[in-house]
């Protein structure tokens, strides 16, 4: 069922923002080792996303001023759109490595919740799991926010298993999970604490054997990522290249950049260029299924109460790794908080199977959660992305709380083509926030006015389309597009792009007025 959702989706969508960046950076690590190109992520989850593309052996934009510039959004597009092979073709192989890591996920939960409490646990935390709408989206997307949450669940389950056999293939199974999640995105740095706290609650007395259990996760770590840039490590090894100009290196210090500069963000309404410590808070609350919020504050309350085996583990990680978001400066999505989630669905899986409810209490529960969470999926399909949970209003109402990849990364232009064709045109005035080529879907693309050239000239006589990034002030001047916030739309495509009929005459629109508030500016924006 996982599997046909996210491909379904994954057919009726074009690429997302990120993906074609990612997607030929991969590429370029593999086929020419050139691991400065997008050097702000490590390489491994990349260079998985770009394996199927070295039978098709397609061309790198290496000629382009975008290519020595570094520009992996602009490079990528021309990767993906003035290639030989079709864009289609590359995007599919690309995505397909995401969507088998994802099946592969949930084969590892159900395992390990199968083998340390039961088959009905197992079934339960997989439902949860296979049926989220963050990770039917983000699952099949070219990126590295599946790829990490995959190896930080499973170095934190290797970990915790050789905290209980003291063995020592286990702790070397941990360190080079533990450095697999270090090669996919920096976050996984997180492993080192966690490992740490969790040794603490396994055992107080060992301090001494842990610290050397855990220098020898580290030194694995360093080997595991060292590997993973294999042509600049070996570099370094000959005295060729400064230890401070690797990649790894030059890659942390772009993300302590960016961290310390901030990104464009919006949260309930406002948009600033800093962080809010309750983004992440806000993000869980509404774009988690009503079900896994209800279900994860009791089960989190059962678990703290000692009531539930292994209950550490599945506590602590998600706890440590949703505390570090707090303070993060770069709020760009739900996609940040995915590590959390396993650990999540495992945790409700045991607290309703074995926290001691009845029998008829258990029923109870599992009917609710599963029809509620059938029928928010229900609706959400095929726009996972845009997902807002029945707390929040649902989707409709997602853009009341947050944008950007939780609601807009330029996905559904193929969207936007199928309704143009029922209204008869291919011309459309567009403000588009992506990265496709719009001409190669069959769109004949005009400027949108902004504001400024309305109130000068009037509105266009056109269908208009914006994407609600920059409708909401999103990546744009301010106040470039609220002329449209005045306006009730004729359709709503995939919630992430408005559609505005202007052929029609000003009283048939004047009659149709919106309720979307201004947007408020934050200092320094």
């Amino acid at each position: 069922m996982m599997a046909a959702a996210m491909l379904s989706a994954a057919l009726e969508e074009n690429d997302a923002y990120d993906e074609a960046g990612h997607l030929v950076a991969g590429y370029a690590y593999l086929a020419i080792q050139d691991f400065g190109f997008n050097a702000e992520h490590p390489p491994l989850g990349n260079m998985l996303s770009a394996l199927p593309l070295l039978a098709l052996r397609p061309r790198l934009p290496s000629e382009h001023p975008a290519w020595r510039m570094r520009a992996a959004p602009i490079a990528g597009a021309l990767f993906l759109y003035r290639n030989r092979i079709r864009p289609d073709m590359l995007l599919t192989a690309g995505r397909a490595v995401t969507m088998l890591f994802a099946l592969l996920l949930g084969l590892v939960l159900a395992l390990w919740m199968r083998r340390r409490f039961s088959g009905a646990a197992a079934l339960f935390a997989l439902f949860l799991y296979a049926t989220d709408p963050n990770f039917l989206a983000h699952g099949h997307y070219v990126t590295t926010d599946l790829f990490a949450t995959f190896f930080i669940f499973c170095a934190c389950l290797g970990w915790w298993r050789y905290l209980e056999t003291r063995r020592v293939r286990e702790l070397l199974a941990a360190g080079l999970l533990a450095g697999l999640a270090l090669a996919v995105k920096f976050s996984a740095v997180v492993l080192l604490p966690v490992f740490a706290a969790l040794g603490l609650a396994h055992s107080r007395r060992l301090r001494v054997r842990m610290a050397a259990s855990l220098a020898v996760v580290a030194a694995l770590s360093v080997v595991v990522i060292g590997s993973a840039y294999w042509s600049e490590t070996w570099q370094v090894l000959r005295g060729a290249l400064p230890p401070s100009r690797h990649s790894f290196v030059l890659g942390l210090g772009y993300l302590a950049e960016h961290n310390r500069e901030g990104r464009p963000t919006y949260l309930l309404g406002e948009v600033a260029n800093h962080g809010w410590w309750s983004y992440f808070p806000v993000a869980f609350l509404v774009k988690t299924p009503a079900a896994v919020v209800m279900l994860a504050a009791v089960a989190v309350a059962i678990a703290l109460r000692r009531r539930l085996a292994h209950s550490s583990l599945l506590i602590i990680p998600a706890g440590m790794y949703f505390a570090m978001s707090l303070a993060s400066n770069l709020n760009l999505g739900i996609r940040h908080l995915l590590p959390v989630y396993p650990f999540l669905f495992a945790l409700a899986g045991a607290a309703v199977f074995h926290a001691g409810w009845s029998r008829r209490t258990r029923l109870a529960v599992v009917v609710f959660v599963i029809t509620l969470q059938l029928a928010e999926v229900g609706r959400a399909h095929p726009h996972h992305l845009a997902f807002f949970n029945t707390l929040a209003g649902g989707s409709a109402n997602g853009w009341k709380y947050l944008a950007d990849s939780n609601l807009d990364w330029g996905q559904d232009v193929k969207k936007l083509k199928k309704h143009l064709d029922r209204l008869g045109t291919n011309e459309v005035c567009f403000a588009y926030f992506g990265t496709t080529d719009v001409a190669y879907h069959g769109l004949r693309r005009r400027p949108l006015p902004t504001s400024r050239q309305v109130e000068a000239s009037g509105p266009p006589d056109c269908v208009a389309a914006i994407s609600m990034n920059l409708l909401l002030g999103l990546y744009v001047e301010p106040g470039s597009y609220d002329w449209l916030r005045g306006l009730e739309p004729d359709a709503v495509i995939g919630h992430s792009i408005r559609v505005y009929d202007f052929r029609k005459s000003g009283a048939q629109r004047a009659q149709k007025p919106s309720r979307m508030p201004a947007v408020a500016q934050m200092p320094g924006v």
